[in-house]
Formats: structure tokens, C-alpha cells, sequence
């Protein structure tokens, strides 16, 4: 769906996707907080994987980033929380934050964030659902531009046909967070008006690990 596997052939670069674990309502899901999820730790499970692959392939440590759609960014935004020290920058799509996270989110630096989501999302809502426990996407953003010390912001970059794009700046170690609000988007992977995947990889590039 995302298509990053013909970055990774083009750009000579490694593209996974690793699966969540069935959950006792028969979905494959990540622990990310949800009633819904599998018993699991996923993050320890990440963990594992990337010892994995770094002994087995020519990895750059300092370029190894996460991305994910729905369920897959909010376990993207959970491996913020917890492997900043590992990932360089993270990108969840429609992700589904939880207000209470799996062993709360303590980032051990300045995180970069780039956030893309729909206004009609009809499975995450924009506006948040306080019965689902998912918080408002631009609180879930001023969050994460208070945990990285951003003095500027939200100030809006780009308006470009259904895409706005706005940015928390002058942050601590010049990391930014960067948000992609889909008007009238809904609950996909936007690929027509917009190149997630392209945006996405362009912001990789600029955020190696320190």
C-alpha cells in the first residue's frame, strides 16, 4: 500500500514490514493501549527485530526510522515514546494515539515527528473520541511539540490543493514537528493529491540519529 518498497530498490535502502499479533478479537493489532490489543510487548518485540536485522544485513545505525498507518502509527507513535535512542524519526499516517500509552512516553531526546492525517477520518477521528480514548490529533501534535522544546509554531508551510501543512519549530536539538491535515481525507494511505510516501522518505533523509 505504501509503496516503499520501490523507494528502497530505487534509493538502495531496507524496507520492512513487520506484522502485529492476532488479539483475542481475531485482528492483527499492536499493543498500543487500546482494550483491543494483544497481550504483548511490542516494543521489546522491535527491539528484538532490529538486533535481527542489524546482524544479519549492513544497516546504518543512525538511519533506521518507523512509519505505520492506523493502528501501525500509533505503534509508531508508541516507539517514539520508547526507542528514540534507536529511531531517527518516526511518521505515523491516521494513526490511532492513545491518551494513556504503555508504560507512559519518557523519549530519551528531542523526537523528529511527521504526522499525516484526514479531517474525515471516520475510523480516528481529527477531533479525537474521549470514548475510545484517542485524543484530538492537533492536541496528540502539541504534545509532542512540548516534549521537544518548540518555541515556534504551529505555523502553517504549505497550502496546496486538499493538504495543509503546518510546523512546530525552533526546537530543541533542531529537530521540527511536522503535520499533513488531509481536508476531507479519510481513513487511507493518501496517494493521489499528495505522495505520503515520497514526503515521508524526503523527511527520513533530513533526520539521521544524532
Amino acid at each position: 500500500m505504501s509503496g516503499f518498497s520501490v523507494l528502497a530498490d530505487h534509493d538502495d535502502v531496507i524496507a520492512v514490514y513487520p506484522e502485529g499479533t492476532m488479539s483475542p478479537f481475531q485482528r492483527l493489532r499492536w499493543g498500543t493501549g487500546s482494550s483491543e490489543d494483544p497481550k504483548t510487548d511490542d516494543v521489546l518485540f522491535v527491539r528484538d527485530l532490529l538486533n535481527h536485522l542489524q546482524a544479519m544485513l549492513c544497516v546504518d545505525e543512525h538511519r533506521i526510522y518507523a512509519t505505520g498507518f492506523s493502528n501501525g502509527g500509533g505503534m509508531t507513535g508508541v516507539l517514539a515514546c520508547a526507542l528514540s535512542g534507536r529511531i531517527a524519526a518516526f511518521a505515523p499516517v491516521s494513526g490511532s494515539f492513545f491518551v494513556t500509552l504503555p508504560g507512559g512516553c519518557h523519549p530519551s531526546r528531542p523526537v523528529p515527528i511527521l504526522d499525516i492525517h484526514g479531517t474525515d477520518d471516520e475510523k480516528v477521528p481529527y477531533t479525537g473520541d474521549p470514548r475510545q480514548g484517542l485524543p484530538p490529533i492537533q492536541q496528540w501534535l502539541q504534545n509532542w511539540a512540548t516534549r521537544d522544546g518548540c518555541h515556534r509554531g504551529p505555523t502553517v508551510f504549505l497550502t496546496q490543493a486538499n493538504v495543509v501543512g503546518e510546523q512546530w519549530s525552533a526546537c530543541q536539538e533542531n529537530v521540527a514537528v511536522i503535520h499533513y491535515r488531509v481536508i476531507g481525507g479519510l481513513h487511507r494511505w493518501p496517494s493521489t493529491t499528495f505522495q505520503t510516501s515520497n514526503v515521508i522518505w524526503q523527511f527520513f533523509q533530513r533526520n539521521p540519529l544524532p
